[in-house]
């Protein structure tokens, strides 16, 4: 069976006690056009009649520790004739939908469906405003399959909608999940510059088989060690004070050994450590 939870993170099956959560989400100025309402302001009774509308399963994302909502997983438009759902993600930070502990939340519930149902793809329609968020994983985790043109209006104009899948096949063969060992370790390689920590660290942290750190520097991250875009953004969340923003699909393709992504983070490290005073 699937896990449900991290050490962080929890999903919670979606309750009428979370409605009015989901509702002020949802219509927030910043998400009311962009997310599926599309501008519209339905009224309580619709909104909660829309909010199950061919849903297969929903779940709230929790912060564990916090016991605090970071947003909502749905899966809805089930085709099992075809072995297909469509996604949907919406997150309560500031933060991009894909980044941070939310993130976590987001790869449960996709392990979850492929887990518990007989379906081969997971997919998501992105308009072009939103498409930018997705670009460190799309050709790593996720498959451009087509682009709508010209597709929806937004914002006064026409734009184009991605259609965007994961995989079943593609989604077994990554890495896996994080454990819960080694986050502190992996901040603490990362501002003292220690490379044997870091790898020691990144042994724990993805739960697999590492040599002698002079030698795991050579070891390529994505055919050695099958670790994917994703796991990327995970691990600069793991790394305290490192903003996932700051890894563009480009900084990624560069990463191609763990001594690069050593180094990469050791530099984002030093540049936000504050000089010494005095």
């Amino acid at each position: 069976m699937a896990p449900l939870s991290t050490t962080r993170v929890a999903l919670r099956p979606l309750g009428t006690q979370d409605y009015a959560f989901v509702e002020a989400l949802e219509l927030h100025p910043e998400r009311l056009v962009s997310y599926r309402h599309r501008g519209t302001t339905p009224s309580p009774e619709a909104f909660a009649q829309r909010l199950w509308q061919g849903v297969l399963a929903q779940f709230v994302v929790d912060d564990v520790s916090a016991r605090r909502p970071l947003g909502i997983v749905a899966a809805f438009g089930a085709d099992f004739a075809n072995g297909h759902v469509q996604l949907a993600i919406v997150s309560a930070g500031e933060r991009d939908p894909i980044a941070g502990m939310f993130l976590e939340g987001v790869e449960l519930f996709v392990t979850y469906l492929f887990d518990t149902f007989n379906i081969h793809k997971v997919f998501a329609y992105v308009i072009e405003p939103n498409i930018h968020r997705f670009d460190a994983l799309v050709g790593d985790v996720l498959t451009l399959e087509g682009v709508l043109r010209r597709h929806e209006f937004f914002a006064s104009d026409w734009v184009d909608v991605h259609i965007l899948a994961i995989h079943r096949e593609a989604w077994s063969a990554r890495s896996g999940m994080f454990s819960a060992h080694g986050r502190r370790d992996l901040a603490a390689a990362v501002t003292t510059g220690d490379r044997d920590a870091f790898v020691e660290a990144l042994r724990q942290a993805w739960a697999i088989p590492m040599p002698t750190a002079e030698d795991a520097m050579y070891l390529r991250l994505r055919e050695d060690l099958g670790i994917d875009s994703l796991g990327f953004l995970v691990l600069i969340d793991m790394i305290e004070g490192m903003e996932p923003a700051e890894l563009s699909s480009q900084a990624l393709d560069a990463l191609v050994t763990v001594g690069d992504a050593f180094h990469f983070f050791a530099a984002l490290g030093d540049r936000r450590t504050p000089a010494a005073s005095g």
